[in-house]
Order: C-alpha cells, then sequence, then structure tokens
C-alpha cells in the first residue's frame, strides 16, 4: 500500500466521499488486488467493496480530511441522504423491515458480508438473520476495543475534572473500554451458529503478528485444520464411586468445627465456600457491613476509642464514604454489643491444630455469633443435640455418600447470611424471606 499515499492529498483540506471513493476504486484497478488473494471472505471482501464504490453516490458534501474517516463509517451505516436505502451494517431494520420471515433465504443481500462495531456483538448474536459471525482484529499486540467519541473542544482532561456525573460516565467507559471489550468477546462465544476468529498478520509497523492470549487459550486451530478433526462427545472416565473414600473422609476430619456448622445448615454452601474457593469471600455491601461491624466491636471491646477506630477504618476501607463508615461505627458501638463481644467473643476460646483462636472467629465466617438466631436449624448447626463427635461422623458419611458433583442446597432464612447467595440457584431471595431482620434480636426481626 506504499503507493497509496496520493488517496489522500494533504493540500486538499476538503474532499467529497464520491472523489475519495472514485480514488480507491482506481487503486483496486491499479493494483489487480483481486487476483492475489486466495481466501474466500477476502474476495468477498473486495467484491462488496467495488459493489459499494460503483454504486451512485448523492452526497455531495465536502468533509475535511480530518474528518474523512468518521463521514465514511456513517455512510456505510446509516447513509446520508438515503436514509431508507439497503446499506451495509444497519442495526435499525429488523428482519420483517429487511425483508419478511423469509429474509435470509430470499433478500438480495443474504450474501452480503455486513461490517459492524465490537459494542455490537451483543445484539448480533440474538439477530435470526445473521447466520455468520467472523471477529477480527485478535492479535498479540491489540484488541478491538470500543470507542467513544469526543466532541470537540471538550478533552479526556477536561471532563476529569469536571467531576460531573454524565461526564464520570464517559470516563469510566473511557478507562474500562478494555474490559467491555473482553466482555462482548464472551459474549460473542455464546453464538449459537458459526462464528470464526482472526487477526491482521501485519498492521503498520508491526510484522508477523501472532494471535492474541484470548484465541490462544481457546486452543483455536485453521479452518482446515477444524475440518479435519471428528468432534465426538466423551463420556467421564471417573464416577463418584470410583473416588477413594477413605482419603476423603480423612481430609474432611481434619477440619475445624465450624466447616460442619456450615455443612450442617447447607452442604452446597459448605462446598463453595471450603472446597471450590478455599474459604468465604463476602462480596455484598451488606454482608461486608456486618464484617466491618464486627471489626468496630473488636477495638472498642480492647479499649480504642472512637476517634481511633473511624482513623483505623477509614485506611482500611478508603472506597466507603465517610455517612457509610460513621453509621456502621455508630451502630455497632452500642454498649451491649460491645460488651458481648468482649464476654463472649474475645474470652471464650477455641483451639485448631494445636493454637488457640478467640470465639469471634466465627463472627467472620458467619457474620454473626451463635446465639443470634434461636432457629432450630441454627441452634443445631452449631450445638448439635447429639453432640459433636456424633454431628462431625454423620456430616462426613452424609459428603461422601452423596451422589452427584455438588451436594443439594438446604434452602432457608440463612440464605440471607451466605456469601454465595449471588449465584445459587436454589437461594432464596431475601424479600422472599418472612423475617427480614437481620438476626432475632433486631427489631425488624418479625417484618415490622
Amino acid at each position: 500500500m506504499k503507493d497509496a499515499t496520493w488517496l489522500v492529498n494533504i493540500k486538499e483540506e476538503r474532499i467529497t466521499i464520491k472523489t475519495h471513493f472514485q480514488r480507491i476504486q482506481q487503486l483496486l484497478d491499479d493494483t489487480n488486488l483481486k487476483s492475489s488473494l486466495g481466501d474466500e471472505i477476502e474476495r468477498k471482501l473486495v467484491n462488496q467493496l467495488e459493489d459499494m464504490l460503483t454504486s451512485p453516490i448523492y452526497d455531495e458534501q465536502q468533509y475535511h480530511i480530518g474528518d474523512l474517516s468518521d463521514a465514511i463509517i456513517v455512510f456505510l451505516k446509516n447513509g446520508l441522504e438515503e436514509p431508507d436505502q439497503d446499506l451495509i451494517g444497519s442495526l435499525d431494520k429488523t428482519p420483517d423491515q429487511l425483508g419478511g420471515t423469509n429474509y435470509s433465504e430470499t433478500n438480495p443481500m443474504k450474501n452480503k458480508l455486513h461490517l459492524y462495531k465490537m459494542a455490537d456483538l451483543d445484539g448480533l448474536i440474538l439477530r435470526e438473520d445473521v447466520e455468520e459471525l467472523h471477529v477480527c482484529g485478535l492479535d498479540e499486540k491489540h484488541f478491538p476495543e470500543t470507542n467513544s467519541p469526543m466532541p470537540w473542544p471538550l478533552s479526556l482532561e477536561l471532563i476529569t475534572k469536571l467531576d460531573n456525573p454524565s461526564t464520570n460516565m464517559y470516563v469510566f467507559r473511557k478507562e474500562h473500554s478494555l474490559a467491555f471489550s473482553r466482555y462482548l468477546f464472551f459474549v460473542s462465544l455464546c453464538f449459537e451458529k458459526n462464528i470464526s476468529l482472526s487477526w491482521v498478520k501485519n498492521w503498520n509497523e508491526y510484522q508477523e503478528l501472532d494471535k492474541s492470549i484470548y484465541m490462544e487459550i481457546l486452543d483455536l486451530g485453521s479452518d482446515l485444520e477444524e475440518n479435519e478433526r471428528n468432534y465426538q462427545y466423551m463420556e467421564p472416565g471417573f464416577f463418584p464411586e470410583d473416588y477413594n473414600v477413605a482419603h476423603i473422609q480423612e481430609k474432611l476430619s481434619q477440619l475445624p468445627q465450624e466447616e460442619f456448622a456450615e455443612m450442617s445448615l447447607c452442604k452446597k454452601r459448605f462446598v463453595y465456600s471450603t472446597i471450590v474457593n478455599g474459604f468465604s469471600s463476602y462480596r455484598s455491601s451488606f454482608h461486608q457491613g456486618f464484617l466491618i461491624g464486627n471489626l468496630v466491636k473488636v477495638y472498642a471491646s480492647i479499649g480504642k476509642t472512637k476517634t481511633e477506630i473511624i482513623q483505623m477504618l477509614e485506611d482500611m476501607f478508603p472506597f466507603l464514604t465517610e455517612i457509610t463508615l460513621r453509621t456502621i461505627i455508630d451502630h455497632n458501638l452500642n454498649e451491649d454489643y460491645v460488651m458481648g463481644m468482649r464476654k463472649y467473643g474475645l474470652s471464650k476460646r477455641r483451639k485448631f491444630n494445636g493454637i488457640d483462636y478467640p470465639e469471634s472467629m466465627i463472627y467472620f465466617q458467619f457474620l454473626t455469633h451463635r446465639g443470634a438466631f434461636q432457629n432450630e436449624l441454627w441452634q443445631s448447626a452449631f450445638t448439635p443435640p447429639g453432640g459433636i463427635r456424633r454431628q462431625k461422623a454423620e456430616m462426613i458419611q452424609q459428603m461422601v455418600t452423596q451422589s452427584g458433583v455438588l451436594p443439594k442446597a438446604n434452602p432457608s432464612v440463612f440464605c440471607k447470611l451466605c456469601p454465595h447467595s449471588e449465584y445459587c440457584e436454589d437461594a432464596y431471595y431475601t424479600v422472599d424471606i418472612l423475617k427480614k431482620g437481620f438476626d432475632d434480636n433486631d427489631i425488624d426481626a418479625d417484618g415490622v
């Protein structure tokens, strides 16, 4: 393309799309580009480009050379003077508007290649008239990003300093544009029909580019390699009964008592927390509010002043607003709460692997203390009627004899305390739980 510099004459400040297209057509003719193409998709693209270049263009508006690329995009997608014409890449038309229910069979645009932006992927995969997707630009140095145009005279520095809720959305989108593209790439992989991925091998100063890490992870071969493979679903080579039961029993028996209390509440919660993740991890602001509240009670019970607690928590949780943090602190500095933490949470001890821990450690696993609820399920989990040893043996036996990979969930009012409630399909939504209060001592415990 070294001979294509004349396409944009730097001495011309303004140019029409028609003139620019005529120059591109001349370039195609002079270079005899089609004869050098071996790929069918590339030939289709060039043929379609020629069709567009030779189509009548009624727009005689002259555009500044700096705006020419944007003007061409608008022209190709939506048209400038003829909004009803059949143009490539329009998402504003439904299959019915494009030719009824038999659009994909009868419409002359059926075999045309439609060009879209990366941002359109989430809608494209739902369109009935889209039979195949091709995502390009997935090389090792680049990734298709969604760019948000900024009208002059605005600049990123200006809108950042404005600190306005509306302009902040632009800043957020700009900062996370790559994350949006990664999400859209994932969405495209959910397409039920044919999809192909590619990258540009030579891109400006970059030569011999390899595919991106995203394609490496997918471990995809070329079209030729894929066609040579015979895919067959393989039956799993192992089953639950093949497990070493004795080994699993030994591993479970080494867990602390709190894990068996969690099993009693819900075995699926235990598997998510301990087996899958290694430990419980609370992500919602609702749950984290209680975890921070437990810290407040611990600090207050060992003699820290309110001012000291505020300073420490501000350093630990800089993302919290001042009003949120002070609300949590004021609520948990209740004299009864602090006395309960001092009397039970810190004075009582638990031993695991020869190390003594304060009782308050379970507050961070379950968000609250063992006396928070009078519910039979809660009480029997922490104080089993048959004793701790019997509970431990029963839980281990139930875990090793369960059918399937995941045990059945035990949804209850305590789903509101579960760190996995947001994605567990069996969890009760908070709105469906009769008792709205956090625990039995909450003034809203009876839904008042």
